[in-house]
């Protein structure tokens, strides 16, 4: 971890330990060869040329986040069509009995609408239920 730390990130050209702590950190073979990093300076200039480094940082995050595609708004395709029948897992367990003995999906459900973004509507004898395609499988 202090090697990954140590080496500047791409994104903003510094090191995890600068931005964290505000100075490098002295590994073992600068500590050998009696190595100083960085310049000694009052705690005045320390402080004004922290917030500025910190600041050039900020920015250059922030012009990058533009560039970055963004893909939240993507809609995948659905797994299940209308007509399929599926299991539900099943998070009840009822009073006094065990997890381990209670079945892990119930079901099956027959999908009658497919919703945005992966939700299903369901009916099983009258009732509707809607859930995640994470809850769903073939049946």
């Amino acid at each position: 971890m202090r090697a990954v730390r140590a080496i500047s990130h791409s994104s903003t050209g510094e090191t995890p330990n600068y931005l964290m702590l505000g100075r490098e950190t002295r590994l073992p073979h600068d500590l050998l060869l009696n190595y100083l990093t960085g310049v000694d300076c009052s705690e005045n200039e320390y402080a004004v040329r922290l917030q500025y480094d910190l600041q050039t940082v900020h920015e250059r995050l922030r012009k990058q986040q533009f560039r970055v595609p963004r893909t939240d708004d993507s809609e995948e395709e659905s797994k299940f069509v209308i007509g399929d029948r599926v299991l539900l897992k099943s998070y009840f367990k009822g009073k006094g009995r065990g997890a381990k003995l209670q079945p892990k999906y119930v079901g099956p459900y027959s999908i009658t609408k497919v919703l945005p973004f992966q939700p299903y509507q369901m009916e099983q004898r009258g009732k509707l239920k809607v859930h995640h395609e994470g809850r769903i499988k073939l049946y």
